[in-house]
């Protein structure tokens, strides 16, 4: 007579009772934050009062996303006293991921400012719309003017 055997596998499954029940998912996002910077400032010379000075630089996204529309505002910052004096704003159109546009904006030297040498400086993001990776090279200066 043949015996049978069994054999019974028993399998000990222990769960913790705080954990059981959850999980946590990682939501994936392919929008990642844009990253606006400014390069190749260019502006005239020599600037006068209540005249027109002209500006021109290099505006780019870094990031992996578009940016929407933003502001960047100008002013003239005294290499004397480091008074910033705000001579205007322009709209950007907004850029895609990794674009290059050329900037040239024009504002008016206020009456009232005085004779020393100044830096152009430029806010980007100047109302803090965007998500960018790195806000802090939002600021930027060209040479003395």
């Amino acid at each position: 007579m043949k015996k049978l055997v069994f054999i019974f596998i028993v399998m000990l499954v222990v769960v913790n009772p705080v954990n059981a029940g959850t999980t946590k998912h990682t939501k994936l996002s392919n929008n990642s934050p844009c990253d606006v910077v400014l390069k190749d400032i260019k502006t005239d010379p020599v600037i006068f009062r209540n005249k027109t000075i002209k500006i021109s630089s290099t505006l780019k996204n870094l990031g992996k996303s578009p940016c929407k529309n933003f502001y960047m505002d100008y002013f003239l910052k005294s290499v004397d006293t480091g008074q910033n004096i705000y001579i205007g704003s322009i709209r950007t159109g907004g850029l895609r991921s990794l674009e290059s546009l050329v900037v040239n904006s024009s504002f008016i030297i206020p009456k009232t400012i005085k004779n020393t040498d100044y830096y152009v400086r430029i806010v980007l993001d100047s109302t803090n719309v965007l998500n960018e990776t790195n806000k802090t090279n939002n600021v930027v200066y060209s040479q003395k003017s």
